[in-house]
């Protein structure tokens, strides 16, 4: 359960003692200056800049690939399409040379009795 203490622990006197040791001047030359905090959101602005660039570069390089691969793939696919086609193509060729052959044997049977 909470206790409520009515003197100050050791450690919040502690705490006091150590600021009451250090002067504000003191305490002032320990915060960075103008020229080191600009100096430290200088770094993290390029830092950041970097990742972000990084990351739109490797969002450009996927982009590309995806879209090779999408190229690719059709290319494949139009080939694909084109070999059956073409295969179709002298199947139906071979069935019209076909009747033209039946036809004419017909015709031969026809003519010389055969």
């Amino acid at each position: 359960m909470f206790k409520c203490e009515d003197e100050p622990s050791a450690d919040i006197k502690r705490r006091s003692n150590m600021t009451e040791e250090r002067t504000a001047d003191e305490i002032y030359k320990e915060e960075p200056t103008a020229n080191e905090r600009y100096e430290e959101n200088q770094q993290l602005s390029e830092q950041l800049v970097s990742e972000v660039l990084s990351e739109q570069l490797l969002n450009n390089v996927m982009t590309k690939r995806r879209q090779q691969l999408s190229e690719q793939l059709l290319n494949n696919l139009l080939n694909y399409s084109d070999a059956i086609n073409h295969y179709q193509w002298k199947e139906s060729m071979a069935e019209i040379e076909s009747y033209k052959c039946l036809n004419l044997r017909g015709q031969d049977q026809y003519y010389f009795g055969k």
